[in-house]
């Protein structure tokens, strides 16, 4: 299959590079290994926010006696998380909707080059073609290939490094009763709030202060300037 652009990334830089040839009418292929949306929707903003709105009630309900409130609750995690990726998923479906109204052909697997405009996807699975079943492997080719893959976090080479996660998998926790995060930037920030509702947190940082892009941007900004 010849296209005149194959986009290799399905997240929001991916979507919209693809869907905007598309309606210029180029003949678009987008190819992704995991759930459309990227970071932000599946294991960044939109996760983050519901765990964050559900702390915040939690604190809501746990302040709630000081005001003359009698207040008796529990929380349910699993129900909480069911409810969570039900929302994500439906957002994964309206990019394929999205997709498919823009007629960008998506193809589900890995991709690899075998020249400067000939790819190799396997495992995949041809949105367009679902009464074939899946596909072990698709050699689509190119006249113009957008990578469009993100990036993610690496991971030092120290002892116990293995028991460790990155970001991405924070929102599977669902037994740990104590977590530590290490950094204090905005990420690391953020994601201790969120789960407070029902493990302990603590903030591990070799800085002072946490955020130590902050103290850069009002020295540069509101100092120097």
């Amino acid at each position: 299959m010849v296209y005149d652009l194959i986009v290799i990334g399905g997240g929001s830089g991916g979507m919209a590079a693809a869907r905007r040839a598309a309606r210029h009418n180029a003949k678009v292929a987008l190819v992704e290994k995991s759930r459309l949306g990227g970071t932000c929707v599946n294991v960044g903003c939109v996760p983050k926010k519901i765990m964050f709105n559900a702390a915040s009630v939690h604190d809501i309900l746990e302040n709630s006696r000081h005001y003359g409130f009698d207040t008796k609750f529990s929380f349910n995690l699993p129900l909480l998380v069911e409810r969570r990726d039900k929302y994500i998923q439906r957002l994964n479906n309206i990019y394929r909707q999205n997709l498919s109204k823009d007629k960008v052909d998506l193809y589900e697997g890995t991709a690899s080059f075998l020249s400067e405009n000939r790819i190799l996807i396997k495992g995949t699975k041809d949105n367009n073609n679902k009464d074939n079943g899946p596909l072990n492997e698709e050699i689509l080719e190119g006249r113009n290939i957008l990578i469009a893959v993100g990036n993610k976090p690496v991971f030092p080479p120290v002892k116990g490094i293995e028991n460790t996660i990155s970001s991405d998998g924070f929102f599977n926790i669902k037994e740990s009763k104590k977590i530590g995060i290490v950094g204090s930037g905005y990420i690391a920030v953020e994601l201790i709030n969120a789960p407070q509702v029902s493990h302990h947190c603590e903030l591990l940082n070799e800085e002072e202060h946490i955020s130590s892009l902050l103290k850069y941007v009002i020295l540069y900004k509101y100092i120097l300037n």
